[in-house]
């Protein structure tokens, strides 16, 4: 047995590099007889780097050794695993170059299960390029040869990736039924790396339908495990998405995820997680009031996406930013302008939820501008908007920005529809959108006189804005007691 292949059976990542480094010294000056060996140590050693989340450790390894490469097999293995590390690093149009000629030469060699392995990052590969089409041809000949080479957990991934764009179509309940088949193979399989993975996108599928208290479990329970094997990526994504999870359950502990999240990505290079982690902390400051905190994350956010060109997360670091400027008392018309022109140029995959974004946005800067006109056509827009979106957060938010608008109109009776609904949906799962909701009902109660019904909805809104620090919110709750004479 090589030297750290028990390790690395036991998914102990550092042992396993230990081992392998060892290993790969004691070959330093290996005759013809052990070239094949200290080639396969090198495979190994990189893998295993790839899967700590070292990927610029892993490609001065496997650049240093393409040049020895004498055999299509070794020049194909080093070749993909250059690309896997070029992707990890964000060098997407680099990587694609290197990938497919590894699977160029895994063609003509006829190895399926290498031809699938390496589709399968050219899928990832071409996701942050944006190029759409060739991807659904792509997972379509991954699933192909996975199914030809019989390798189910291979078949595994495939319904991973299908699962992930059923999220990015907005249809999280088709994208669950991928992900319970994906981990189901894995279990059989005791893969332990692919069961976090779905773990952690059936934890993501829940919370993009609303049903918080699932999405937290499954994000946790591949947390674990991932901090058991050392799967920094996927602990990093868990981590991650476990800040959004507890935005409006548990700031507190949002924060703490958000902090083990950012120090991972943050140590691994990865952009894509130093983005998302960066916006959903922004969010949270947004939520809190620190303007200064929060400004700080959509530099940051800003800058880690601009280095992954990924449409999706610009859009959303420019999404954080315009709602910051909107919030914030001194507003940087400049910087908003700016973010607005992002998020009008730029899209997510998702069509459906960027429209009904753009139009929550738009409603904002309406009622900021005190617009009655374009509040009126908004109103209408979004109706149709919230009807499209099938995200519930953004469904939900549609509503809320929807009862402003008729507030603002001078439509109680439409407003208190619209927050009533809200408050229906979120009760005891969102501790902020339903005091919003809440407080949004009382001010439509003020309109139709009915001024104890909405001081007891104040005092329920005041009490959860407060127990959860959302100063904003608080704020906004005192001066209209002032301005209602309550």
């Amino acid at each position: 047995m090589i030297p750290g292949e028990r390790a690395a059976a036991a998914y102990s990542l550092l042992e396993a590099i230990s081992h392998y480094s060892r290993a790969l010294e004691n070959l330093r000056d290996a005759g013809p007889l052990e070239m094949g060996l200290r080639f396969d140590i090198i495979e190994r050693l990189a893998s295993a780097l790839l899967d700590y989340s070292a990927p610029s450790r892993a490609l001065e390894l496997v650049e240093g050794e393409l040049k020895y490469a004498e055999t299509p097999t070794v020049r194909a293995k080093l070749l993909f695993l250059a690309g896997r590390a070029y992707s990890d690093l964000s060098e997407y149009r680099k990587a694609l170059l290197y990938l497919e000629d590894a699977r160029n030469i895994y063609r003509t060699l006829n190895d399926a299960l290498m031809e699938g392995k390496t589709l399968q990052t050219i899928v990832r590969v071409l996701m942050f390029l944006g190029e759409q089409g060739p991807r659904r041809k792509a997972i379509a000949e991954t699933l192909a040869r996975f199914t030809e080479a019989g390798d189910d957990v291979g078949v595994a991934y495939c319904y991973n990736i299908i699962g992930s764009d059923y999220l990015n179509a907005d249809e999280p309940a088709r994208a669950l039924e991928y992900f319970q088949d994906a981990l189901y193979i894995w279990q059989q399989a005791n893969d332990l790396p692919g069961q976090a993975i779905a773990l952690t996108n059936l934890g993501y599928g829940y919370y993009l339908m609303g049903r918080y208290a699932e999405a937290v479990e499954f994000a946790e329970r591949a947390l674990e495990i991932t901090r058991r094997i050392g799967s920094r990526r996927t602990r990093a994504t868990a981590a991650c998405n476990l800040v959004a999870y507890y935005l409006y359950l548990d700031p507190a502990r949002a924060e703490e995820y958000g902090r083990e999240a950012l120090e991972l990505a943050t140590d691994m290079q990865n952009y894509e997680l130093v983005a998302g982690t960066n916006i959903n902390l922004g969010e949270l400051e947004r939520c809190r009031a620190r303007w200064d905190a929060a400004r700080e994350h959509v530099a940051s956010a800003t800058a880690a996406a601009e280095k992954t060109g990924s449409p999706s997360y610009r859009f959303y670091a420019a999404l954080l930013g315009a709602r910051v400027e909107l919030g914030s008392e001194n507003q940087d018309a400049g910087s908003f302008e700016q973010f607005y022109k992002t998020i009008s140029t730029v899209s997510p995959p998702s069509q459906p939820t960027a429209a009904l974004v753009r139009a929550n946005l738009e409603a904002d800067l309406a009622l900021l501008r005190r617009d009655k006109d374009r509040a009126k056509v908004l109103a209408a827009e979004l109706k149709v908007r919230v009807a499209a979106a099938k995200k519930a957060e953004e469904i939900q938010e549609g509503h809320v920005k929807l009862g402003e608008l008729y507030l603002f109109l001078g439509d109680p009776r439409a407003a208190q529809a619209e927050f009533g609904w809200v408050m229906r949906q979120t009760e005891g799962l969102n501790f902020l959108l339903w005091p919003r909701a809440a407080f949004g009902c009382a001010q439509a109660k003020v309109m139709l006189g009915q001024g104890e019904a909405a001081q007891e909805l104040l005092a329920r809104a005041e009490e959860v804005f407060g127990k959860y620090g959302w100063l904003y919110w608080t704020d906004r709750v005192a001066r209209f007691r002032i301005e209602a004479e309550l």
